[in-house]
């Protein structure tokens, strides 16, 4: 069993995925059998794994989505394909690394980015193989002018939906309403339902009853407010949590659940100085990249619940959800389908890579590489383009090496005595970067201006800042 970097509160579960007979269905004949499940993703934006109660976190931040996890699958070893929005959710949404989908650019360029419309969306994935598509959506960036939207039947972008002059964030019961309605309009079809939930992102500012739950709050972020910070983002996972466990509630009432799949996730976490920053976008360390991924299957099939230790990246998602309605992966993705670990036939030793990037944000321009023990962040300082920047990892310059079994909070660069690994692992690097650049350039890039009111929006979250 590979060692994971949380402690694990004991929930009464196996820490290896537990094997039970691939595909059974309890008590259902062959036409209920061969339907294919619903599918209803949650990704809760700026959410870190370590601080959910499911992954071993000391506050009760998170009892219903823990309660959720206790009838599925927990991945501890599952991280982010960037430190901020965009390319995650670029990456969520074509199976591809961000640098294959966005060309490397200045922050303010980058959130100006189309998704390309040649591209082979999930959505348009899962439309083409019969599935109904919803999203609703409470993020300014992710909307359908920057070709987020492909592929949807229907598509609610909440900030700009309700009209709100400084939004930060749409109240929870007026995502859950939009939740209902969603459910409600669908009809014998399976379904996918893309739910994307803006908290707990910066300002951190939780509502009654959830303010002040876990101590005082702040009124500037600074380090020396670091408890007071860290008191309000956990108070808002508690809000997002009671949300999170209203929606699932409201597919139970409607008996949605037997059919099924429910997934959790995030696009990326937040640092609270553990390397002098704080935010995201601005490194690629883990307290960034290590995000959550609960998956709870149909509760008609005989799949017991477990924690499964092994590494998963992000680029994972698109073809597992592609496999969990049957419909075929594209030839061009770059993860793999994690489904096979509800049917106990994966390997407790992969030996994968995974890879975050992140070329193109306010405050770093850095790409990562790690492996199950080693990991490697290779940050130049520079936006990225030119594959010649990449002669900088065979010196020591911008180049940081980590043993993740030792150090799993990357407090000590290992140096140039890790030259084997940092050269084994910047190897990799420059082959995906080359790979990804070919994929970009044979499709092609479009790019659409922000007008004002996104921009208003995008600066309450804190992503306009100067270079």
């Amino acid at each position: 069993m590979l060692r994971s970097p949380y402690k694990l509160k004991s929930r009464g579960l196996m820490t290896l995925v537990l094997i039970v007979a691939p595909g059974v269905l309890v008590g259902c004949s062959d036409a209920e059998r061969s339907r294919r499940p619903n599918i209803v993703c949650v990704l809760v934006d700026t959410l870190r794994a370590d601080h959910l109660g499911c992954y071993g976190y000391e506050r009760d931040t998170s009892p219903r989505i823990d309660e959720i996890a206790d009838e599925g699958l927990t991945f501890t070893r599952y991280f982010a394909a960037s430190s901020w929005t965009n390319p995650s959710i670029a990456t969520l949404f074509t199976g591809l690394y961000p640098q294959a989908v966005f060309p490397p650019a200045p922050h303010r360029k980058a959130i100006d980015l189309i998704l390309p419309s040649k591209l082979d969306t999930l959505a348009e994935c899962l439309q083409a193989g019969g599935y109904r598509t919803f999203g609703i959506v409470d993020h300014p960036g992710i909307d359908p002018k920057h070709g987020y939207a492909q592929g949807f039947e229907d598509y609610a972008l909440l900030s700009s939906k309700l009209g709100w002059h400084h939004w930060t964030g749409t109240a929870p019961d007026l995502v859950l309403e939009e939740f209902r309605v969603a459910i409600d309009s669908l009809e014998a079809d399976p379904f996918f339902l893309y739910v994307h939930l803006v908290y707990p992102h910066q300002p951190y500012t939780p509502l009654p009853p959830f303010e002040g739950m876990f101590g005082p709050g702040f009124s500037t972020l600074v380090k020396a407010k670091r408890q007071a910070v860290i008191n309000s983002y956990d108070a808002e996972i508690r809000m997002t949590d009671d949300l999170v466990g209203k929606m699932h509630d409201l597919l139970g009432d409607r008996g949605l659940l037997d059919d099924s799949y429910f997934i959790l996730t995030s696009d990326h976490g937040e640092g609270f100085w553990e390397h002098g920053l704080s935010e995201h976008g601005n490194s690629l360390f883990n307290e960034l990249l290590a995000v959550p991924l609960v998956i709870s299957p149909p509760r008609a099939t005989s799949y017991s619940s477990g924690v499964v230790d092994n590494l998963q990246g992000s680029v994972d998602l698109f073809p597992t959800i592609l496999d969990m309605a049957g419909v075929s992966i594209p030839r061009h993705c770059s993860g793999e389908s994690l489904l096979p670990y509800f049917h106990g036939s994966k390997s407790l030793a992969t030996g994968r890579k995974v890879f975050s990037e992140s070329p193109h944000s306010r405050m770093i321009h850095g790409l990562s590489c790690q492996t199950e023990d080693r990991k490697l962040i290779f940050s130049p300082g520079e936006v990225i383009d030119d594959p010649d920047v990449f002669e900088k990892l065979s010196s020591e310059e911008h180049v940081m090496s980590f043993d993740l079994k030792g150090d799993p909070r990357e407090q000590r660069d290992r140096g140039p005595g890790d030259s084997g690994w940092r050269a084994a692992l910047g190897r990799a690097l420059v082959d995906r970067k080359s790979r990804s650049d070919d994929h970009r350039r044979a499709v092609g890039n479009e790019k659409s201006p922000v007008n004002e009111e996104t921009i208003r929006q995008l600066e309450a979250l804190g992503y306009t800042g100067e270079e």
